[in-house]
């Protein structure tokens, strides 16, 4: 059933239902009509649907019904960034199912609080609440939950420096996707592992776990996730001066963006391997691929994205010594900057000076 026509329906159930004194038929109508704009995205109509519904249920005694709503309601503050409020609706939801004695119902509420304080940097709470959430998880054979709350958990340990305590939640986490046969999110962890080694300069690390990601993704046949996997392990080999291995990945990436006809992810990768070339000292080639860079920049009217390589085409030209091409080159880019606002990107101030420079030169 189309959005419109449920909505109809519901609305129409409203109507005839406030004829009556049906409070519990009320309250289930509007949390309905809620659902209906939360799947749309539409946080704000849905939020004012689940407090109308949450108004009837204070005056019935459905607990069940209630923690329902006030979970929906701290899931969309969350959404808002107004963890106060989220936190509190929550906690609440927590009491209520306590109350309840629904042990499963724990689950999401401990989840939700752990991942509050874990945006507000509150790692030791944030680390309870996920091991109590996971506990009962695991003590009910709730796979999708036991791998959502151990990924945060081996992020709060990483975070400790817990490394090798990290790496075997990492290795339970994996080998819970794969019980689930969820590939992606498997595929998404280790991506994510990995480039937090990378960051940390821990390459070889990074390298099997992105090359594990990758793996995954074609498990799942994810194309887009496998190029962003693709870049990576590029952006790893480009840092470790093996250029050829890079420049590997990155064609393998734009192959890929081809066939999936993403335009700007061919942007991306035609820059990529323009830069990586040039590292090389492939000029003739990293021209070519800026070259192709720029039409698509053009195309998508990403007056950043064609600022920043027009930059390096003018770099290219000045490691050539020919000042006269490059000074045309950032003296256009300069101009984009100018027209259209961009002064704050970070390379304004290198363009100016390499203005200034090549003028002096060609005095």
């Amino acid at each position: 059933m189309k959005f419109v026509e449920a909505l109809n329906c519901f609305e129409s159930a409203v109507k005839i239902i406030e004829q009556t004194n049906f409070l519990l038929g009320k309250a289930i109508s509007l949390k309905n009509i809620g659902e209906l704009y939360m799947a749309q995205n539409n946080i704000i109509e849905a939020l004012k649907y689940f407090e109308k519904a949450l108004l009837f249920v204070r005056q019935l005694n459905n607990l069940l019904l209630k923690g329902q709503l006030i979970n929906s309601i701290g899931i969309i503050r969350y959404f808002q960034n107004n963890h106060n409020d989220a936190l509190k609706n929550f906690e609440e939801v927590l009491q209520i199912v306590e109350k309840l004695g629904i042990l499963s119902m724990k689950i999401l509420p401990l989840y939700n609080i752990g991942r509050i304080y874990m945006d507000q940097k509150n790692y030791p709470v944030a680390l309870k609440s996920f091991e109590k959430s996971l506990q009962i998880a695991e003590q009910l054979n709730e796979l999708t939950s036991k791998a959502m709350n151990l990924e945060y958990i081996t992020v709060i340990h990483f975070i400790y420096g817990n490394y090798t305590k990290a790496s075997n939640l990492l290795e339970e986490v994996c080998k819970t996707y794969d019980q689930l046969g969820d590939f992606t999110r498997k595929a998404t962890i280790l991506n994510d592992a990995g480039w937090a080694y990378f960051e940390g300069y821990e390459y070889p690390v990074a390298l099997e776990l992105y090359k594990r990601a990758l793996s995954s993704a074609r498990k799942a046949k994810e194309l887009s996730l496998e190029v962003f996997i693709l870049n990576n392990i590029g952006l790893l080999y480009r840092a470790q001066g093996s250029n050829i291995e890079a420049l590997k990945y990155y064609k393998e990436a734009f192959r890929i963006d081809e066939i999936l006809n993403n335009i700007p992810g061919k942007s991306i990768d035609l820059s990529n391997l323009g830069f990586t070339s040039y590292l090389s000292e492939n000029y003739t080639e990293a021209l070519k691929y800026y070259e192709d860079a720029l039409k698509i920049d053009d195309q998508l009217f990403d007056f950043e994205k064609k600022v920043s390589d027009l930059n390096h085409i003018g770099e290219i030209y000045y490691d050539l010594g020919n000042y006269s091409d490059a000074l045309k080159l950032y003296e256009e880019a300069l101009q984009i900057i100018n027209q259209h606002g961009l002064n704050e990107i970070p390379i304004t101030e290198s363009i100016k000076n390499h203005i200034n420079s090549l003028k002096s030169k060609l005095i």
